[in-house]
């Protein structure tokens, strides 16, 4: 490398370093910034730039633009991860947020960081446990608004995951998820795309994969979504992270491609 090729690389470096300082500075606009927040993670290095802009774009499109869901309700923060949503529902004024998840390790880190917080500890609580097993047991009305963000792509049981949803009635439901794209069906006028699952084999040993031992998952397809929503009597609408004034697209390329999409969704009522 000569001199000139490196003078280059330097100031590229530099370059890159007030870029993100940049755009940190801009963050303060964001009333969730998870810069400030020490979140409680598998991992012992620093959060990453893309994992920070990720977190607060994601909070910032479907729960700070989507607050009437968040403030003064009770919200069910389903595969709750370490509790990073679950927190910014009771910095958006929830009343009561209760989180579940699958592993024990991950929920112990949820209450690690929450208690780290200034959130009353008499406002929040996590459980683990089988998702489905808990929505099975919670009563018509208990909660409020469900968030299930990360986990429609990690089982197979989504059908009947609407199936519960409708049964214990919360008015709004935010659903964030990769999705099954295209799905095409042949010998149909105009190649329409039907509701889908695309079926795909994980590592359940992975923490961040399903904890189903067969390792079997399936891709929900947006039709799918969209379908299920209205068949449960829910009206439904998808969050537009392309509408939502990001201008650094770091960490959030499978929002940008349409591989992952996002749904609020309010209980029609009869």
């Amino acid at each position: 490398m000569n001199f000139a090729t490196l003078e280059f690389a330097v100031f590229m470096v530099v370059a890159n370093d007030m870029q993100i300082g940049h755009i940190f500075m801009k963050n303060k606009e964001f009333l969730i910034n998870y810069e400030n927040v020490n979140l409680i993670t598998a991992g012992t290095t620093p959060a990453a730039f893309s994992d920070i802009n990720r977190l607060n774009w994601r909070c910032q499109a479907l729960l700070t633009q989507n607050q009437e869901a968040v403030k003064g309700q009770k919200v069910l923060d389903l595969a709750c991860n370490n509790g990073r949503f679950s927190y910014a529902c009771l910095e958006l004024g929830a009343k009561h947020v209760t989180g579940v998840e699958g592993r024990q390790q991950v929920v112990e880190r949820a209450e690690k960081f929450m208690s780290s917080t200034a959130a009353p500890q008499d406002k929040w609580r996590f459980l683990q446990g089988d998702l489905f097993d808990y929505l099975s047991s919670v009563k018509p009305g208990e909660f409020d608004t469900v968030l299930c963000f990360g986990f429609l792509y990690h089982t197979t049981r989504q059908v009947e995951f609407f199936e519960e949803i409708k049964r214990i009635k919360p008015a709004s439901v935010i659903v964030d998820t990769s999705v099954g794209r295209k799905i095409f069906t042949f010998g149909r006028r105009g190649f329409k795309k039907p509701p889908s699952l695309v079926f795909i084999v994980e590592d359940p040993t992975l923490e961040r994969m399903t904890i189903d031992e067969s390792g079997l998952v399936a891709l929900p397809t947006k039709s799918f979504l969209e379908y299920m929503f209205k068949l449960h009597g829910f009206s439904c609408k998808e969050i537009s992270f392309k509408k939502a004034g990001i201008k650094n697209w770091a960490g959030l390329k499978d929002y940008r491609k349409g591989g992952r999409v996002a749904y609020i969704a309010k209980r029609e009522q009869k």
